[in-house]
């Protein structure tokens, strides 16, 4: 069992991107000395980093997945339960109320290794590529934690399925397509697509959106401006995500993703700050009329505040001064459309 672990260890570094681990180190997870039973806290911080890492990479593939036209109906119908499940098991904010040990997890907590599994997140530059020390670098690899990755892969496969007309039509199934991977069943697919679902969902989405947005000026205080940028950007995409499927299905959830609208422009604005902090005023000049755009498209009544648009409107006059040409780079993926 002991060689088993050690081979499993040696690839974190490789293929999960992690630190890696001494023999020693892993021989400590097994050794009882004196009264301690805790286990090295290193070696379990890495296998449930490793596990994360794995989590999170796999949903952000099968995210880009459904942008494909090559994706098939019944690719996203068998993606489905995986993206259900992911948005509502194991992850830091589908807990009650749950607060994880900061430090000293036993092996034998199982639920303190799932929370922190769920808020592994990746930011970095490719190992491969050496890295000349600069704090202006941003990290190219950059993949939200489970708890926001998830339901966006789960809302754009409901999306992609209401486009083609498909969603509307699950409930009437009798069976599924027959290139559905095996494993899929009819009766959780009607479940996870039923309206009774739909609308427990979206209300825990929208908190996702909130909390990440809010939980990043911690990250901001510290002057990790990049990594803001990164959360502020995600919290955006996802917030856009509930927008383009409200907009999909004729406005059906415009009540529930109303508050999506004003987060949407919060986080804009904020990813436009961060840049011009980084004096990226190219980049934020994007982010800032992105946040303008989407505070004129927005209902009445979505609570967007003259303040706000105010203020988004300096930022983009901020970069506009820094900046010449008209090319504007975001980097975010706005799904939702004013027609």
């Amino acid at each position: 069992m002991h060689n088993i672990i050690a081979r499993s260890l040696s690839k974190v570094k490789s293929e999960w991107f992690g630190m890696q681990l001494s023999m020693d180190q892993i021989g400590d997870m097994y050794e009882m000395r004196g009264t301690v039973t805790r286990t090295c806290s290193l070696a379990l911080h890495e296998l449930t980093y490793r596990k994360g890492s794995n989590r999170v990479a796999l949903l952000q593939l099968m995210t880009s997945i459904t942008y494909s036209p090559l994706c098939k109906n019944s690719d996203l119908i068998s993606l489905l339960r995986i993206a259900y499940l992911s948005t509502t098991r194991n992850t830091p904010l589908a807990s009650d109320n749950f607060t994880p040990p900061v430090e000293n997890m036993t092996l034998f907590d199982q639920k303190s290794c799932e929370w922190h599994e769920g808020i592994v997140h990746t930011f970095r530059m490719p190992l491969e590529i050496p890295r000349v020390p600069n704090d202006k670098d941003d990290a190219p690899l950059q993949v939200p934690a489970a708890a926001v990755g998830a339901p966006y892969l789960l809302l754009r496969i409901l999306t992609v399925l209401a486009e083609r007309g498909v969603l509307q039509e699950i409930q009437q199934w009798q069976t599924l397509p027959s290139d559905c991977a095996v494993g899929t069943d009819l009766r959780q697919v009607k479940q996870i697509t039923s309206l009774s679902v739909i609308k427990k969902l979206l209300p825990i989405v929208a908190k996702r959106v909130t909390r990440h947005r809010e939980g990043t000026r911690m990250i901001v205080a510290d002057r990790f401006f990049y990594q803001a940028r990164s959360r502020y950007r995600q919290a955006a995409e996802l917030a856009a995500a509930m927008i383009a499927f409200d907009k999909v299905t004729n406005g059906q959830w415009s009540e529930d993703v109303r508050g999506m609208w004003i987060e949407l422009v919060l986080c804009l604005g904020n990813a436009a700050e961060m840049s011009n902090r980084h004096a990226e005023h190219k980049t934020a000049l994007g982010y800032a009329v992105a946040a303008s755009e989407v505070a004129k498209a927005a209902p009445a009544n979505a609570g967007i505040s003259a303040d706000t648009i105010a203020k988004n409107e300096r930022r983009a006059e901020t970069a506009r001064s820094n900046v010449s040409g008209s090319l504007l780079d975001t980097g975010i993926i706005l799904t939702y459309s004013n027609s």
